[in-house]
């Protein structure tokens, strides 16, 4: 390094290495600050802790728990033959041996309540009790369990009764239970039709033709006989009540 100095007027010397070797480190010092980069700032955010699968899951005390409506069987257990459920629908109870549930018009009701193992629904059950000949027991529906292991032999025994003629059966369904129908008649005075497990009987004369079904449901033979004057087809009146039948096993 070369070094001069230099006089003024006033006698003062200034080393001009000096000054130089100042403005150097000056320099020098801006050169670090600008090569130094800025080291960046992070922010950091932690995640919410999980919770541990291990550990039994805890209830707000805000929140509400409640508890599912017990399910009620609509069809009641009941022992009694037959029984009234809501407003002109009725059923028939634990000691019927095909349950099922109908639809009773005005002025419907069950005929003959004292018989055991069978079920008549008339549309005018007191005439129908009082005078079983000619138009008193139009429409008389009868459910029964003829006591045959089958639709078949149910079928056969029916039809082979004496006295009684029959038309041929085709298919036909009541209440989702599959079976098949067909119209009998007789010329004697009276002839059984049906023989119930406690010894009652199904009777029918000269006066009267039975629509008759005879369904599966569920493996029981069920048989319902549809009452109406000789030579006259399906009552109207009785329609919309087999077409309101529904079967428990069915449901």
């Amino acid at each position: 390094m070369t070094s001069r100095s230099l006089t003024g007027g006033g006698g003062i010397a200034v080393s001009v290495a000096v000054i130089a070797g100042v403005a150097a480190l000056a320099n020098q010092g801006d050169e670090t600050s600008a090569a130094d980069p800025v080291a960046p700032t992070t922010s950091i955010k932690q995640a919410a802790p999980q919770p541990d699968p291990t550990e039994p899951a805890t209830t707000s005390l805000s929140e509400e728990v409640t508890e599912p409506a017990p399910e009620t069987d609509p069809w009641e257990e009941v022992p009694i033959l037959f029984y009234s459920g809501p407003e002109g629908v009725y059923r028939t109870g634990t000691g019927f041996f095909a349950q099922f549930q109908v639809a009773l018009p005005e002025g419907w009701a069950r005929a003959f309540p004292e018989l055991p193992d069978i079920v008549e629904l008339s549309p005018s059950p007191e005439a129908c009790e009082t005078d079983q000949a000619a138009t008193a027991c139009v429409g008389l529906i009868t459910v029964v369990d003829s006591g045959q292991p089958g639709v078949e032999e149910t079928v056969t025994a029916i039809r082979t009764t004496a006295g009684i003629s029959s038309s041929e059966p085709v298919p036909a369904a009541v209440g989702d239970a599959s079976g098949v129908q067909f119209e009998i008649s007789t010329d004697a005075p009276t002839a059984t039709v049906a023989t119930i497990a406690d010894g009652g009987r199904v009777v029918m004369n000269r006066t009267r033709t039975f629509l008759t079904y005879v369904l599966d449901v569920e493996g029981q033979a069920v048989t319902l006989f549809v009452d109406s004057p000789a030579e006259t087809p399906l009552l109207e009146t009785a329609q919309p009540v087999l077409d309101s039948i529904v079967w428990r096993d069915l449901s």
